[in-house]
């Protein structure tokens, strides 16, 4: 399962969810699931750089067909944009779901863009198949150009919510405060770019942090001590202020040892 194959199709775009169940499905968790889908498509589009006047696509049922439950999709912005260019979301978003998909099943990289929203919407778009054991949730996003295929079955669905809410728990957890022995690298020093320090710790955030010392002594071991800085870790212990819950500022406030990055391999 969680296959995805690349085949010739029709011209029209649209987005197939097929639930093979085995059980009756409840209409409150057949709902919740596709709200779940619409939202999730409405703020990854919101966000996207490559689709204009993002705010005003949204997802639409254009049929529901018997046989298991088969709901086709179709994205629509009316009087906005020609079809052909937002009716190409739908590959978009179907890639970002499948990426999404398959590092909480084990079997990817973890995206950029997963945040706690995005853990809740496919906890509750899985829903269907995760109660009904045996059941399976076929995705088919096509275009003139091929389809996009996902299959998820029951045992997967379980092990995707399992694995979002240690998600989600992690994400709960306070960033506010100090975190001891944590690992950092440098992203720019002030050698660099006379905007300051910023750095990386992984364990915290993957984005790039400004970084200030709290005493001089510390910054003059760490850079002035360091040769190739770029090419070291730095074992530290960090002070960390957020802004709307993201860290804003490293304060560094002991300086343990570094390490060659060629270690960490």
């Amino acid at each position: 399962m969680g296959t995805i194959e690349i085949n010739a199709n029709e011209d029209q775009t649209m987005l197939t969810v097929n639930i093979k169940n085995r059980q009756p499905v409840e209409l409150v968790d057949f709902a919740q699931s596709m709200i779940s889908l619409g939202a999730e498509y409405s703020d990854y589009i919101a966000s996207s750089q490559n689709h204009l006047v993002s705010d005003e696509i949204k997802l639409y049922i254009k049929e529901i067909r018997p046989g298991s439950i088969i709901t086709e999709i179709v994205a629509l912005a009316p009087a906005l944009m020609p079809f052909a260019e937002h009716a190409n979301t739908v590959i978009d978003f179907t890639n970002h779901l499948k990426s999404c998909l398959e590092y909480l099943k084990g079997t990817g990289p973890r995206p950029n863009d997963l945040d706690k929203k995005t853990l809740n919407r496919v906890v509750n778009f899985v829903e269907p198949v995760a109660k009904d054991n045996g059941a399976v949730l076929q995705l088919d996003a096509s275009n003139n150009t091929g389809t996009i295929t996902v299959n998820i079955n029951s045992m997967e669905a379980n092990a995707i919510q399992n694995k979002a809410a240690k998600e989600i728990d992690k994400i709960n957890e306070p960033i506010v405060g100090l975190h001891k022995q944590v690992l950092l690298y440098w992203a720019q020093t002030r050698a660099d770019n006379r905007k300051g320090y910023k750095a990386v710790i992984e364990s915290i955030s993957t984005k790039e942090v400004r970084v200030l010392f709290d005493n001089d002594e510390i910054q003059y071991e760490m850079i002035h001590g360091e040769e190739q800085l770029y090419k070291k870790a730095y074992i530290v212990d960090v002070y960390v202020e957020t802004i709307k819950d993201r860290p804003a500022i490293y304060k560094i406030k002991k300086f343990y040892e570094s390490i060659d990055l060629t270690d960490t391999d």
